[in-house]
């Protein structure tokens, strides 16, 4: 006698979780959390946060201190100097550190997935490809978030409470938008590129190869152009420099470094636009892959 007659078997279980992309997520920072390679990667950022830390301590405690007799030294020294460029500096350091990392913990995410059939263990589960790609998404996010826009907010936090001024707590918001703002310009596209290079190729090895190439031939059409058609705003089709761009005039910087003569909300247009579509690309891979399962 069957146990179920002439049909399937009813479904007795619950509704689906809410916020199921946060399981995805979880898995990844838990497998990056014992990489040696990414702890290493982290320790980096984290020696150079330090130097920033020693750097504000500095200047707000011995070079504001009119009787110490270090004080007329470190103000005579540009880089004890406390300003939006200490902060738009040390967000452009932590740029290259932030990309390789999120090199190395993104560009395994989806083609590892592929390789060791988990994507049918995944979309088995009620998870559909939203959840898997925000969840994915998420992950790389918060690892280079936490690399470049966290670690200044600490340090325009530590300055505040060194300093506290109604003039400093003016720039000290001005700063903290401007690291929110430039983090996430540089963050977001990279990010979303390294993920669509996943889902593309076969390997982590390849995948990475196809980021560097890219960024690298990115540069050089833009620099071609730039110089051959002798139009500096030609470099603006380089997303490097458009991030930089952005990042400048959020800051406010009283001598940019980017000799762009366009509006930089052109410059936010164009690296909204690669976002976008490295997102939709992106989207249609990963639900190509549920449909497949």
């Amino acid at each position: 006698m069957p146990v179920f007659e002439q049909t399937y078997r009813s479904f007795e279980g619950g509704p689906p979780l809410r916020w199921r992309w946060r399981f995805v997520a979880a898995q990844e920072l838990r497998v990056l959390a014992v990489s040696r390679v990414f702890k290493f990667l982290v320790f980096l950022g984290g020696l150079h946060y330090l130097f920033r830390v020693l750097q504000i301590v500095a200047y707000d405690i011995v070079a504001q201190d009119p009787n110490n007799p270090l004080a007329p030294l470190l103000r005579q020294a540009d880089m004890f100097y406390i300003s939006g460029q200490t902060f738009y500096d040390f967000i452009n350091f932590q740029l290259s550190l932030m990309f390789v990392t999120l090199l190395y913990a993104g560009s395994g995410m989806i083609c590892n997935d592929i390789r060791n059939n988990l994507p049918e263990i995944y979309f088995s589960k009620p998870l559909r490809w939203y959840d898997y790609l925000f969840g994915k998404f998420l992950a790389l996010f918060l690892v280079g978030f936490s690399l470049t826009a966290v670690m200044a907010l600490l340090l325009i936090l530590q300055h505040a409470l060194m300093s506290p001024s109604w003039k400093v707590v003016g720039d000290c918001l001005n700063w903290a938008g401007g690291s929110l703002g430039y983090a996430a310009a540089a963050v977001v596209p990279a990010a979303l590129f390294i993920l669509l290079c996943s889902s593309l190729v076969n390997g982590q090895n390849y995948a990475a190869i196809t980021v560097i190439m890219a960024l690298i031939a990115n540069t050089a059409l833009a620099a071609m152009f730039a110089e051959t058609l002798r139009y500096q705003n030609w470099f603006l089709f380089s997303l490097p420099v458009a991030v930089g761009h952005v990042g400048e005039k959020l800051f406010r910087l009283a001598r940019p470094q980017i000799a762009l003569t366009v509006p930089w909300t052109w410059s936010l247009l164009y690296v909204a636009v690669f976002s976008l579509l490295c997102l939709l690309w992106l989207a249609f891979r990963i639900r190509k892959m549920e449909v497949a399962t």
